[in-house]
């Protein structure tokens, strides 16, 4: 189990069903159950390592995850989707950060809702997106 620094506030039914209803589309129930349980935060040990097969080092950390009605308007699911809509795939939705400001995504594209992917979006143009992970 994943231990949170820091976490939002409470979420209730209403807020999540409200954010997929704003976004046109249904949450995984894994991250629905991740949103409920922490709504965002700050990994325990500060930053998480990940894998990233294909990146240039190989990894790459999470610094942020992002949540819902977050204090700081740059943590929020929906602030990140706006401000990044030209810079990952449509079909994308940000959930995370690293250190380099770069973005983690859940896809949405029909043969591949819930997978994981990490998008360079401070690199070079256009943004690179590798595969992290099937769920």
């Amino acid at each position: 189990m994943l231990k949170m620094l820091s976490k939002g506030r409470f979420l209730s039914e209403k807020d999540v069903a409200d954010l997929e209803q704003r976004l046109a589309l249904q949450l995984p129930s894994a991250y629905r159950k991740f949103l409920y349980e922490n709504n965002g935060g700050v990994p325990g040990n500060r930053m998480m390592v990940i894998d990233v097969r294909g990146l240039q080092g190989g990894a790459a950390d999470i610094q942020l995850f992002l949540g819902i009605d977050q204090e700081i308007e740059s943590s929020n699911i929906e602030w990140a989707k706006r401000v990044l809509s030209d810079r990952i795939p449509v079909h994308f939705l940000p959930i995370a950060e690293d250190s380099g400001g770069n973005t983690f995504c859940l896809s949405f594209a029909q043969r591949e809702v819930g997978a994981v992917y990490y998008c360079d979006v401070e690199g070079f143009e256009p943004t690179t997106c590798y595969f992290v992970a099937k769920d």
